[in-house]
């Protein structure tokens, strides 16, 4: 029989045809570490030697341990090769027993040591795994949002704090007047760019269109979140909807949004990532965090939200004590979250899109501000969060670990696509995390999570 070796399987037992597939599929297709994936689950790894590379069983010391990390110097090519056989795991020895025409290896006979490098680039790969089976869940099971015409009698607030967004309200305002709101209010948030004038002529003399003019803010308040403060005491609808004002609504949005808060106090949409060139693997990097980290159970439970589309009712924005309860909050979106009771975190699919940064340097400047107060506002947490991405996604392309790199690649990508952005080229994904290093530092010295910084000249 073709598939087996010496006409026979070479692994006994039940699982002996899986792993046997395992490999055969394996030398067919030409990928490394789908046998060792299934011989892992499978509990195939019995001795080192029996690790594949492409298929093919490899001597420890030799091209395996170029590949995957190496063993000791304690057997080497001339040495009697080892055969597979039972280890006993916590001891490290295991018991050979022979080939078909070879002479086998005598009881207790020790395994060859795995080195260092070896366990952490394994380590890598099932952090990798792990991650994959997280993004497979929530492509599966993160609930959509679904188009849906408004209501006859409209009775939701769209609510735009605005700070030098000129350009992005000729795009966007129109859109959000055409979903048939009760109101749409535009803050001018003390803009240095004519974004007034511009919101002005994007809105012409439509009904529902007001603009407000922002005060500076208070001592101990964010900009934006004073900004959102000032809208809220406008408004007037039974449903406030915070949204920045580079997210373009497409028709049907906040019907479908409306229809996802029934039965909760506040729900958050992820919108369509729209990145450019340059931005596009810091951009891709960040929202890579938000499908792949985490099943969609544990971030809804975590309360992660996105402050580009944030609903709630009245009542219970109220009751939460509104933005002047997280004033002082540089992610106020996960702070208002956490206090809420009931919450819904959706993916926007095609409903929303947002095209957050223009370059490498805006996006650098906004993202950050959130780095170091997502990671608990802990330097050390920061750092440690900075190394395993480091290791996950860079790593293993400068260690010619190329199949852990390309796990990583194609997570990237995958996540990138379920967003909705364009997966970008293939060379700017290997490095994020040198390409993010200055948002990582940046905050740090400026203490206290980026406050005191400014984004799109707003004091943050």
């Amino acid at each position: 029989m073709a598939l087996f070796p010496e006409g026979k399987m070479r692994y006994p037992g039940p699982l002996g045809p899986l792993r046997e597939g395992a490999n055969w599929l394996a030398r067919k297709a030409g990928v490394p570490l789908l046998p060792v994936a299934l011989r892992v689950v499978l509990r195939g790894y019995e001795h080192p030697e029996a690790f594949l590379w492409v298929g093919r069983p490899l001597p420890p010391g030799g091209d395996l341990g170029r590949a995957l990390g190496g063993f000791s110097r304690r057997w080497t090519p001339s040495s009697p090769k080892p055969t597979p056989g039972r280890c006993r795991r916590a001891s490290g020895r295991c018991f050979g027993e022979a080939e078909p025409g070879g002479k086998g290896a005598s009881p207790g006979e020790a395994a060859p040591a795995m080195s260092g490098d070896f366990f952490f680039f394994f380590g890598v790969f099932l952090f990798l795994l792990l991650r994959w089976l997280a993004l497979l869940f929530n492509l599966l099971a993160f609930p959509r949002l679904r188009p849906r015409p408004t209501p006859p009698k409209p009775t939701a607030s769209l609510l735009v704090p605005a700070r030098n967004e000129a350009e992005n309200l000729k795009r966007t305002l129109p859109a959000l007047l055409r979903q048939g709101a009760l109101e749409v209010l535009v803050l001018d948030d003390l803009s240095e760019d004519g974004t007034a004038q511009a919101a002005l002529e994007a809105a012409g003399n439509h009904p529902a269109f007001r603009l407000l003019r922002g005060a500076p803010p208070p001592p101990g308040w964010t900009g934006k979140n004073w900004a959102c403060f000032q809208l809220a005491q406008e408004a007037r609808g039974e449903v406030l909807v915070f949204t920045d004002a580079d997210v373009l609504w497409e028709e049907g949005a906040l019907g479908g949004l409306l229809e996802a808060l029934e039965g909760k106090e506040m729900v958050s949409a992820l919108p369509r990532q729209e990145v450019g060139l340059r931005e596009g693997a810091l951009v891709a990097f960040v929202m890579n965090g938000l499908l792949s980290f985490l099943p969609h159970p544990l971030l809804e439970g975590l309360r992660v939200a996105n402050g580009q589309v944030l609903a709630f009712r009245r009542a219970a924005y109220l009751a939460l004590g509104g933005h002047e309860a997280v004033k002082g909050e540089v992610l106020e979106d996960v702070a208002l979250a956490r206090r809420a009771r009931t919450y819904g975190l959706f993916l926007g699919g095609g409903l929303f899109r947002a095209r957050m940064y223009r370059g490498y340097g805006e996006a650098v400047a906004g993202f950050a501000k959130n780095f170091l107060a997502v990671h608990l506002k802990n330097p050390a947490v920061l750092l440690g969060s900075a190394f395993y991405h480091l290791a996950l996604y860079t790593l293993p392309w400068f260690f010619g670990r190329w199949e852990l790199g390309l796990m990583g690649l194609l997570e990237r990508l995958w996540v990138q696509k379920a967003l909705g952005g364009p997966s970008g080229p293939p060379s700017s994904r290997p490095s994020p995390p040198f390409s993010s290093s200055p948002s990582t530092s940046w905050p740090s010295s400026r203490g206290g999570g980026g406050r005191g910084g400014r984004c799109r000249g707003r004091g943050l």
